[in-house]
């Protein structure tokens, strides 16, 4: 887990914090997560652009997983996306647009360049039970609800497989890219962090 104890003074979400905690805890040695990542990577028209994501968990086999995590009672109304009463982004195209960003970001880099990439992205809504179905860009296999919490391990492979089966060309990742991945985000996005 990078980093390896959780002190973000300006991270305030409780669900935030309790999935960084479960994922430490509940996920095995096979995976290699990084918390709390932002780069910025230019878009199709040459500008600038900063994203984020909240979780970035890998595997030398399973590929790599965006997951976006949102607190309160989510729920959609008129297309419109709410945490409680307060309206937010839609988190599934927030996790999407971060998978394809760091795509881009991985592909400028000569290691990345040729490699084939299985990279797929997730939402959990650790504080509720989703019940319904949320849109057809938001399956049931993408989503870490509460039951699924006492699940991580079989949850989270069950969401990448998912990836590696959609994929062009399912491929492992390999050590080696988890190794670049360390160093790639650790030169780019913990210098920030004190």
């Amino acid at each position: 887990m990078f980093p390896n104890s959780f002190n973000f003074p300006d991270v305030t979400s409780l669900a935030k914090s309790r999935i960084y905690r479960l994922l430490k805890k509940n996920l095995s040695d096979e995976f290699t997560i990084f918390h709390s990542v932002r780069w910025e990577v230019k878009n199709f028209n040459g500008e600038i652009q900063e994203r984020k994501t909240d979780f970035i968990i890998t595997s030398a086999e399973l590929g790599i997983l965006i997951l976006e995590v949102k607190e309160g009672e989510i729920h959609l109304h008129n297309n419109n996306w709410y945490s409680d009463n307060n309206q937010i982004e839609d988190p599934f195209c927030h996790a999407c647009d971060s998978k394809y960003s760091l795509l881009r970001l991985l592909k400028d880099q000569p290691f990345w360049l040729n490699k084939s990439i299985v990279i797929g992205h997730a939402v959990a809504f650790p504080d509720m039970v989703i019940e319904k179905n949320l849109g057809l860009h938001a399956p049931q296999v993408m989503i870490l609800d509460q039951p699924q919490l006492f699940c991580l391990q079989d949850w989270t492979k069950s969401v990448m497989n998912h990836w590696q089966t959609v994929a062009d060309e399912p491929t492992e990742l390999g050590s080696d890219a988890i190794e670049e991945l360390v160093n790639l985000f650790h030169r780019y996005f913990f210098t920030n962090i004190r």
